[in-house]
């Protein structure tokens, strides 16, 4: 059985469908449009008055406390693009990434007034989660609804995620689909929040790698990865892209604080002059303290946009306590070298080069060591042991898959 009202016995008393629907129960926009009834046994009973419910009254009140007033009072009243913060409501389901205005049908009330950039980052979710992205009103009106009122009342960017394709979803599927592709758009959100109607349009970092994770002081560690302005969810229409002109790192510094300087990557074809670059450069680790430290890196594109900051811890340790792993991934029928393998040891992780060849400094210790591309059966070895001042090496061959006709 599911449940989409509260427990309010005082409307449609003991039956199945007493209650109110609080998404129809926010004090914004409440019984101004089409998408919800006076009648107390619907299930979209929007209740005897806006905001009549403790639950929505309590959202609302604390909704105030995190969020400055950004909007006018009017529907055509944008908020400023710095608006800071993103407010979400996690529903199921259907497989949709929702904004504001949804409080009537499309054609009776106007898009809202950040459209565009409620748009923008809308698209960026569905790429993480590969829903399907739109304003709230084209699956149906909802007055009194969260996300409406959140943004109506605030300003504030305001989604509803979908999840899912039914109410009582298997535990596999949660567990292996629908967690681990909303949590990178959920840990976008939270990277996008200080300005969201601005830095969602621009480019983002994928695939960083560091050459090592431990290492003594003064060693070099280069760090690779790909810029792209791409990461848009065009399933209901295009979302424009700019190329990449510049990547910037930054060692133990906030790239929003004015008094950090960054290190400049380069590209690796030469120039920065497409909208997915790959790019390198290496962390000066010569003075740094033992223990832990971290890089951010942010992209900026043609447009003038820096977009949000992605980051990778690293460690300082005793040169003592270091050992090495080496070795060449090949293929195991003709024993040729695999070159661009994606290898892992323990928490690290880099390619093979092009003579297939792989090198890692790491803490001495016990890991497991695996290796995969694409055409090739993932292969893994347990119990890697790992001496401070020695190398051990382990080839590893990869297993063609074959296609079945």
């Amino acid at each position: 059985a599911w449940k989409r009202k509260n427990e309010n016995n005082n409307f449609c008393a003991n039956q199945s469908t007493k209650g109110i629907d609080m998404n129809r129960n926010f004090a914004w926009m409440w019984n101004q449009g089409s998408g919800s009834s006076g009648s107390a046994c619907d299930q979209v009973f929007r209740g005897p008055s806006a905001q009549s419910e403790y639950e929505n009254d309590a959202i609302d009140t604390h909704l105030k406390t995190l969020f400055i007033d950004a909007r006018g009072a009017n529907l055509a009243d944008a908020a400023p693009t710095d608006t800071t913060g993103v407010f979400l409501d996690i529903h199921s389901y259907s497989e949709l990434i929702l904004w504001p205005y949804g409080f009537d049908s499309p054609g009776v009330i106007p898009l809202a007034p950040n459209h565009n950039q409620l748009r923008t980052l809308g698209r960026k979710f569905a790429w993480y989660n590969s829903y399907y992205p739109q304003a709230s009103n084209q699956l149906y009106g909802a007055d009194g609804a969260s996300d409406d009122n959140a943004y109506g009342q605030l300003g504030v960017a305001s989604y509803t995620f979908e999840l899912g394709t039914e109410f009582f979803q298997s535990c596999n599927i949660f567990e292996n689909t629908i967690l681990p592709d909303n949590l990178k758009a959920l840990v976008y959100a939270a990277k996008v929040a200080d300005t969201p109607y601005i830095t969602a349009s621009g480019p983002d970092i994928e695939a960083m790698m560091l050459s090592a994770n431990d290492v003594a002081a003064g060693m070099p560690i280069t760090v690779t990865g790909v810029a792209t302005d791409t990461h848009f969810n065009n399933n209901n229409g295009s979302e424009p892209t700019q190329n990449i002109t510049s990547v910037a790192m930054f060692v133990d510094e906030l790239p929003w604080d004015n008094t950090s300087v960054p290190m400049m990557m380069t590209a690796t074809d030469g120039d920065f002059n497409t909208n997915s670059e790959a790019f390198t450069g290496q962390i000066n680790t010569t003075g740094l303290s033992a223990g832990q430290h971290v890089i951010y890196i942010q992209t900026t594109d043609t447009s003038g946009i820096t977009g949000v900051p992605y980051a990778k811890f690293f460690n300082i340790v005793d040169p003592n306590d270091l050992g090495t792993v080496s070795g060449i991934i090949k293929d195991a029928m003709t024993n040729l070298p695999i070159d661009v393998a994606d290898i892992s040891l323990g928490s690290q992780q880099l390619f093979s080069n092009a003579q297939g060849q792989f090198d890692f400094s790491i803490t001495a210790g016990v890991y497991s060591l695996s290796a995969s591309k694409q055409g090739y059966a993932t292969a893994s070895i347990n119990n890697i042991s790992v001496t401070a001042l020695q190398n051990t090496s382990q080839d590893i061959l990869l297993q063609p898959v074959c296609s079945l006709l």
